[in-house]
This record gives structure tokens, sequence and C-alpha cells, in this order.
């Protein structure tokens, strides 16, 4: 896969018959995350224990649900975007220059300038390749919880309906991202190191969204 697509390393920056072609090639898998927390859940609201008809009418039958995903960001590497290297690739890396790769502010929402610290990262010399490895840094995590809230109404035998309430991004948490892949949100800075954007994260994923039904079932 080409590093513009998915932030990984992409082919070989030295060629294959020089030796040490694949130094630079060992590294996190680019679809790798190292934490994945999802859970689901379904609540069968307990009807109040009442006889009054119109209480027990507004109060019983509902249903909560919901979806709680909490996962780590995936790996990216640092491309220099210029063939400094004359190898005829484009693949020449980035070279680290030491200190905090990353921003020293934290991304609360974008667009974030901030992800990674310029200063720490440089072009190479000429006709070398840079030293950044493959998936050697971590782009933004995620964090989403979808939300329903549902209440089942009893009209005939035959006839019922449902109300239906539904919270996307239920607490309007900013996910940053560049781009979805796979049906999973994957979240990259620009990293390309000779881009005037180098280090920043151009958009997000939605805010809260939420949107009411009448289902009715017969």
């Amino acid at each position: 896969t080409g590093a513009g697509a998915t932030g990984g390393a992409g082919p070989l920056p030295i060629p294959w018959y020089l030796p040490g072609s694949n130094q630079l090639d060992y590294g996190t898998s680019d679809f790798n995350r190292e934490q994945v927390f999802v859970v689901s859940y379904l609540w069968d609201i307990p009807s109040p224990h009442t006889t009054n008809k119109f209480v027990k009418g507004v109060l019983g039958n509902w249903e909560l649900t919901g979806i709680v995903t909490k996962e780590t960001g995936l790996a990216f590497t640092v491309f220099a975007g210029k063939d400094v290297s004359q190898t005829g690739l484009n693949q020449d890396r980035g070279v680290y220059l030491g200190g905090n790769p990353y921003g020293s502010t934290a991304c609360k929402s974008a667009p974030c300038a901030s992800w990674l610290n310029p200063a720490a990262f440089g072009q190479p010399a000429a006709g070398t390749v840079g030293n950044v490895g493959k998936g050697a840094l971590t782009g933004p995590g995620l964090f989403n919880w979808d939300m329903g809230l549902f209440k089942n109404i009893l009209i005939t035998e035959r006839w019922r309906a449902q109300l239906r309430g539904e919270f996307f991004n239920t607490f309007n948490h900013t996910n940053l991202t560049t781009f979805t892949s796979g049906g999973s949100n994957s979240a990259y800075p620009v990293f390309t190191q000779s881009s005037s954007t180098f280090g920043t994260i151009l958009s997000a994923n939605d805010p809260r969204i939420i949107q009411l039904a009448l289902k009715v079932v017969f």
C-alpha cells in the first residue's frame, strides 16, 4: 500500500538489491491498534409498580441501548516528501532530530496543528533516505458512545408502535480524522515532512447527531 493511502511505509525506501534494503521496513502494522474496547448493552427498563394506568403507560415499556467504543490510534510513518536519495523510489523518510516528536498541546478540536512537533523532524542529507522507521508514530485514538432510547406502545393485539430516539456521538467528543478506511475511523496527521501542513490534522468525525422516529408494527 502507498503511503498516501494508509499512513504505512509503502515500497522500500532503499532499492531491494542494495545492502540494508529492508532496515526501515520493520515496524508496527498499518492496521495495528494496541488497545480496543467495545461494549454494547440493552436495558429493558423496569415498569413502575403502580395501578395507575396513566403513570404506567408513560413510564413503562422503555428500552435503553448503546455501543461504547474506545481505541488507540493507528501507526504511521513520516516521509520526506522529496527524492533526496535520488533512488527514483520517492519513498525517502524524514529524519528524527530528537526531542518530543508529538505536539506540546493536546488536540481538542479540528484543525489540529500540534499533533506532531515539526522541530523534531527534518529532511535527510543528500544521498541518504532518512531514519524514521515504519509505523514509528501513532495517530490519535477514538472515543465514541452511541445511545438509543425506545418507547414501546401497545395499541391493540395486532398493532403496536415504537417511539425511537437515537443519539450518535452522544457526548459530542471530538474525534480527529483524515479518512475512513475499511469501516474504521482512521486518523493521521499530514505525515510528509516537506509539506507546509506537516503534523496537522485538518478534519474531525461528525459531532453529536440526534434523530427521532416512529415505527409502527402490524
